[in-house]
């Protein structure tokens, strides 16, 4: 097990509890001075009659601070131990607070009938600057704070108790049991000695042996702190959380489908696009038909088995555009730019992505989503190996439905996929789509698809 040996001198990494303070006092007096500039702006621009404009201006103040205090937006825990996910939660918190406590503001006014003694345009105007300012202003003060404070404004001890472990990052407390420590024996000089050299310190990591884990779990419990219990040999199954079967405690390696809601949702979005598309996009569709006919003999459709939801294959639908006697049912070559199955019609209709488009009828009946990883043939490979056989997590891209389109395919990453750093590159993206999941995300995709439905990778 690796572990950097401890960097006591560094200043940026020790402080902990009374910066956490200081900091979480900053935000509150950052977001007081930015509602109070706001209010000022806004009555600069709109000068009214308005006979409760400072009683207002201090109502919103109060209604914002108390309703971000009450969601922990100011919490000192927020900076102990930084990730981006917390940053991002600590840049557009203040924007919900500030719906909300603006949602209470009206409500007062409308309650206590101070409608005709205030400027709504005003109220309005200073609402919309405030957040044209808030958004700038707490991603410059986390960009400051993790710049200067990059693992975080805490204190971390470390327990070695493991012949084979050393230090692999930096600990503020480093402590090894010896003769005046072993959590077999019970105590009370032994447990006030190691609560003394744990002081000040906000999480205790501890690196033993999965046997000793137990007496280790019952001696530290008591000091009041986070406590993480180092398990290497989880890196490979990654459990996502821990649950209980009946009464054996359980390592959750998958959360599931997503909610109903979230499924209900994205199925919503493929109906209404998928139809929207087909109605719109007939002549082009009609005239492709058309094209390939003329173009060559065969069907105008290719009917390919591919890899779908849950590892269930599925038939993917598009326009033919190789020679009907050239055509791979498998998947087991890969289209090459100067491919000489490919017709004359069929290469324009790949250059501009137009063979994708039956498979809005994929999406329509279900088979498939607007949004998602793009489906492979069965046989596909890269660098002569099967796409699995190069990562094994290539099956979990199948937790969701694939798609026309996808985040993979935004960056970049589409066409031919020859080495095992291209399916790698595409994999990476799936699997960060799949995870971390969103409607906003799957409009933002289908937006920046338009831009790369022409792509030199396409062909």
């Amino acid at each position: 097990m690796l572990l950097k040996p401890a960097l006591l001198q560094d200043r940026r990494f020790v402080p902990a509890i009374g910066l956490r303070r200081k900091l979480s006092l900053s935000l509150v007096m950052l977001d007081v001075v930015l509602l109070s500039l706001a209010q000022i702006i806004a009555a600069t621009i709109w000068p009214g009659e308005a006979q409760r404009g400072t009683e207002v201006a201090i109502a919103l103040i109060v209604l914002y601070v108390g309703t971000a205090l009450e969601r922990g937006v100011y919490m000192g825990e927020n900076f102990a131990f930084f990730r981006r996910a917390r940053l991002r939660r600590m840049v557009l918190a203040p924007i919900r607070t500030f719906f909300v406590a603006f949602a209470l503001l009206l409500a007062a006014l409308f309650l206590l009938k101070w409608q005709v003694l205030v400027s709504r345009a005003e109220i309005f105007l200073s609402a919309i600057i405030f957040l044209g300012m808030i958004f700038p202003a707490r991603w410059g003060w986390a960009y400051l704070v993790a710049r200067n404070w990059p693992r975080g404004v805490s204190r971390v001890g470390l327990i070695v108790d493991e012949p084979n472990a050393s230090p692999g990052r930096e600990f503020s407390v480093v402590v090894e049991p010896g003769d005046w420590l072993d959590p077999e024996r019970d105590n009370p000089d032994m447990y006030e000695r190691l609560s003394e050299e744990l002081r000040g310190c906000d999480a205790v990591v501890v690196a033993c042996r999965p046997e000793r884990r137990g007496v280790w779990t019952n001696m530290l419990r008591g000091l009041g702190m986070r406590i993480d219990l180092l398990a290497p040999e989880l890196l490979e199954s990654r459990p996502v959380a821990l649950g209980q079967f009946y009464d054996t405690p359980s390592l959750v390696i998958d959360r599931g489908p997503m909610k109903l809601a979230d499924r209900v949702s994205k199925r919503a979005l493929d109906l209404i696009v998928s139809v929207a598309a087909l109605i719109l996009l007939a002549p082009i569709l009609i005239g492709a038909a058309i094209a390939i006919k003329l173009d060559s003999k065969g069907p105008v459709l290719f009917k390919q088995q591919r890899l779908g939801l849950a590892n269930r294959r599925f038939q993917m639908l598009k326009f033919r555009s190789m020679r009907t006697d050239s055509l791979d049912a498998n998947g087991t070559t890969s289209t090459s730019r100067t491919d000489d199955r490919v017709t004359k019609v069929g290469r324009f209709l790949r250059r501009t992505s137009i063979d994708e488009l039956p498979q809005l009828y994929n999406v329509l009946v279900g088979n498939m989503s607007i949004v998602g990883p793009r489906p492979h043939a069965l046989e596909s490979k890269a660098e002569d190996a099967l796409f699995w056989e190069i990562d094994s997590r290539y099956w979990h891209r199948h937790k969701m439905k694939p798609g026309l389109t996808g985040l993979a395919q935004i960056r970049g990453y589409r066409g031919a996929t020859e080495t095992s750093d291209q399916l790698v590159n595409r994999l990476e993206s799936d699997l960060e789509y799949v995870q971390s999941w969103s409607l906003v995300r799957d409009l933002t995709i289908i937006a920046q698809t338009l831009r790369v439905l022409v792509h030199p990778n396409a062909y």
